[in-house]
This record gives C-alpha cells, structure tokens and sequence, in this order.
C-alpha cells in the first residue's frame, strides 16, 4: 500500500517531471511501482507461508507438505492484492488529495468484510462479496480454481489501466534562464555595470576605473 501511495508523493513532490523528460513513460513509471509492490506482496507472503509451514509441520510430522500446501494457500491471495493495487492507483490519480485515506479505508473494509472477519461479524452476504478476498479460493480446504483468480486479476489490470489513463498529463517545463542572462536581459546599463564589476571582484582582478 505505502509503495503504490508513493506515486501520489512523487507526483505531488514535483519528482515526477524530471523522471518523465529523461525518456521514461508514463506507463513505465506506473508499472514500476506496481512490480515493486507486487514483488512485495510475494515476499511477504512466501514468508508468512513459510512461518506458518514450519510450525504446522513441526506439530504434525510433515513439514515440507505442510510447507507446500501453505504456500499454494498464500500465493491464490495475488489475485486480491492486485485489485486493491489498481484501486490504489485508480484513487492516486482521480482523487489525488484523498487517496491516503481512501485507500487505507478500502484495504481496512476489504480485511473486516472478507473472509477472516466477515463470518465472525456475521455480516450479510453482499457486504462479505465486497471484499475481492471473498473470491479467493480457500485453498487448501477447498479445490483450487482458476476462473476467479482470472476474473480478479482482470478487474486488477482494468483498474490499473483507469488509473494510468486519469493522470494528468505532464505539465510543460518552464524554460530555465541563466542568472547571467536574466541580469543582461532584465537589468539597465548601470545595474549591469555594477554586477560585473562585482564579478569581476570575486574572480580575483579589477576593472579599471574610466580616465575623467
């Protein structure tokens, strides 16, 4: 979440600009904060199956079955990351100002609605299919499908694509003057006078003074 808020700070900091003039797209840009993202989402998840592998089959004799099976169970979770991924985007570039607190909001809705708490709430059952966790597989206690991970990831990729569609355009740079060209172009006869002979004064030799 905090990666993918980053391309609201880039862009809000003024960062954003020079990165697009050296050649890079926008698209690129997007899609690099999105690979960072989601390549997280995989540690953490590889790494929270793995904790979690090795305590199940230290108790039950089989670690590495164990391990197997909650890494299969960790790894069907992609498919919702992706889609609150591309809402984070989607809210970075259409609500720009609020996209911290709706995206934190979202993500805290889609935990509490899903399927680790929805159940426990007793929510009704549209409330529970808000969260695209609901959708996952309940791999291992249930078969493995594809269909719904696909249909996730689909809504995903949409989402990313209205959201790299809603950000603004780059903005023109201004031209950057020199201050040298700033003093000759904008300044009188005197002012210029004076500012060169201080220059000259810094760099270490004098300007001789106009015979009367």
């Amino acid at each position: 979440m905090q990666v993918l808020l980053g391309v609201r700070a880039q862009e809000a900091g003024g960062e954003l600009e020079p990165v697009l003039a050296t050649g890079v797209s926008r698209l690129r840009w997007i899609a690099s904060y999105a690979a960072n993202a989601f390549a997280g989402a995989i540690a953490l998840l590889l790494l929270f199956a793995a904790g979690t592998g090795l305590a199940a089959g230290a108790v039950l004799g089989d670690i590495s079955g164990e391990l197997r099976a909650l890494t299969g169970a960790s790894l069907v979770q992609l498919s919702g990351i992706v889609v609150i991924g591309a809402i984070v985007i989607a809210a970075a570039a259409m609500i720009p100002r609020c996209a911290g607190v709706v995206s934190w909001a979202m993500l805290t809705a889609a935990i509490l609605t899903g399927p680790l708490f929805g159940t426990t709430f007793k929510l009704p059952g549209w409330a529970q299919d808000l969260s695209p966790f609901t959708h996952v597989p309940k791999v291992p206690a249930a078969a493995q499908s594809a269909t719904p991970m696909l249909a996730l990831t689909a809504i995903g990729l949409i989402g990313l694509a209205v959201g790299w569609a809603a950000f603004p355009p780059p903005r023109p740079r201004a031209a950057r003057l020199s201050p040298d060209h700033y003093t000759q172009s904008t300044a009188g006869p005197a002012c210029r006078a004076g500012c060169g002979a201080r220059g000259a004064g810094r760099r270490g030799y004098s300007i001789p003074a106009a015979s009367a």
